[in-house]
């Protein structure tokens, strides 16, 4: 096993050293005293070997996630890399100097990078630099036929964040920064990632149009995430692909979805928190806005490249919405269809003064809800509009969605169809930050919000 531990260093000395003399690599910086190591092996060794997938773990532990960090990686070494798997990490916890380049070797054995590669004790997880050289390092040192990045984080926002946590940073990247970070690491898309999996609640249509160009098949989630679900999610479908490594793309994608099951919960109590005991008695009354918040897991794995069809259509729906919004029966029926679709992102408070109670009291009235199902909103709009034009143009949509989700796994009564988009349910909760402060990106800044008109029909909708 030590022989094994050797060889692996030497050979990424070997890489890292073919790389540098390139002028591949980003970070320049040798490492030291080379000269006095000894390492032996034999030639038929094939870790040079170009492998048919890397994996890359961004595990960002400065936040409430740091106790899953050990248990995930315990993971990722009981499966292991082999010659045509590569699992590579970074990680950072809330500790001072704890920062961890690994290379998870066929052994199973954590092999640190930092010295290796150049990387210091303690780096700021959610700069776009760290993204970017990380990206960058592994797929030059471990190349691949494909290549899945995981993103390890919280507070999943929708299109508000992409979320990178790290205590001293602001932990998260904007939508457009991401894209702007994607179109460097893949070379302007000729190298894409083949799998972005995202945190949780990640699943709207804003990120899938922005980072297309860059990513070919996105795993991600509608709902948040429970307790259980939070370290699981991240490698069993990684079993698999190391079981069978022949797999494509849209096949290790889909394994992320088969392997979830899907149940409801309350989100609060699966991370240990006691409701405060008012919620019993109001989730008894009839009015529904008094009983707790129940999230209902799905996963969903969308096709990127079917995505520009998609906005295509909501394109020609936002086009005839803002042609009639005058009109009295497509306003009704836009507000029928607004109040009954399926919301997400109810982890979040409306406000976020009610963040000082609502872990302990989070009801439907005080819930974030800005985040729906485009599909059941269109489905609703469709049921219930009397023009013809609008109706067939909801079809159309609905159909394009279909068509762009390879596989979804939720609760069979759940309305969760792959995609979520913003629509607020008032003028005050347009562009309205889920935290303190000034909301980093505008709705109007998105990739989505610049080519179609559905940002146009939101703000004359809600009188913004």
């Amino acid at each position: 096993m030590r022989k094994k531990s050797i060889l692996s260093v030497f050979l990424m000395i070997l890489m890292l050293s073919s790389s540098l003399s390139s002028g591949n690599l980003i970070n320049k910086k040798e490492p030291k005293n080379l000269e006095s190591l000894e390492f032996s092996y034999s030639s038929d060794e094939i870790f040079l070997k170009k492998a048919k997938w890397t994996v890359m773990y961004y595990m960002c532990g400065d936040s409430s996630l740091e106790i899953y960090i050990s248990p995930l990686l315990e993971n990722l070494s009981k499966i292991a890399s082999s010659k045509d798997l590569k699992i590579v990490v970074l990680k950072d916890t809330k500790e001072k100097d704890d920062s961890r380049l690994y290379y998870i070797n066929e052994s199973g054995i954590k092999i640190e990078l930092n010295t290796l590669l150049g990387w210091p004790e303690e780096v700021d997880m959610s700069n776009k630099n760290t993204f970017e050289l990380f990206c960058s390092q592994v797929m030059e040192a471990f190349p691949a036929s494909h290549y899945a990045f995981v993103t390890y984080a919280n507070g999943a926002t929708g299109w508000q964040t992409y979320p990178l946590d790290d205590r001293d940073g602001r932990g998260f990247l904007t939508i457009p920064e991401l894209a702007e970070s994607l179109k460097k690491i893949t070379k302007n898309g000729t190298r894409k990632f083949d799998i972005l999996q995202t945190s949780c609640c990640m699943s709207n249509i804003e990120l899938s149009y922005e980072i297309a160009p860059y990513v070919d098949y996105l795993v991600t989630t509608q709902e948040h995430i429970a307790h259980k679900d939070v370290v699981p999610r991240c490698y069993r479908a990684v079993w698999d692909l190391k079981n069978n490594t022949d797999m494509n793309p849209e096949e290790f994608a889909s394994r992320y979805a088969t392997r979830h099951k899907p149940h409801s919960f309350q989100y609060f109590v699966s991370y240990g928190e006691r409701l405060c005991f008012l919620t019993k008695i109001l989730n008894k009354l009839p009015y529904t806005k008094l009983h707790t918040v129940m999230m209902h897991s799905s996963v969903a794995i969308i096709n990127l490249s079917k995505i520009d069809g998609v906005v295509e259509s909501l394109q020609n729906l936002s086009s005839y919405l803002l042609l009639y919004i005058d009109d009295k029966n497509i306003v009704d029926t836009l507000k029928y269809s607004r109040d009954n679709v399926r919301a997400f992102g109810k982890a979040f408070p409306k406000y976020w003064v009610f963040s000082i109670f609502y872990n302990k009291l989070p009801l439907e009235m005080f819930s974030y809800n800005c985040r729906i199902d485009l599909f059941n909103l269109v489905d609703l709009l469709s049921e219930n509009v009397e023009y013809i034009t609008i109706k067939n143009l909801c079809f159309s949509l609905m159909e394009k969605i279909n068509d762009s989700i390879v596989e979804l796994n939720k609760l069979p009564d759940d309305q969760a169809h792959g995609f979520n988009i913003y629509f607020p349910t008032n003028f005050r909760m347009y562009n309205k930050n889920l935290f303190v402060g000034k909301l980093p990106c505008p709705y109007e800044k998105l990739r989505l919000s610049e080519d179609i008109y559905w940002d146009d029909f939101l703000r004359k909708y809600l009188n913004v």
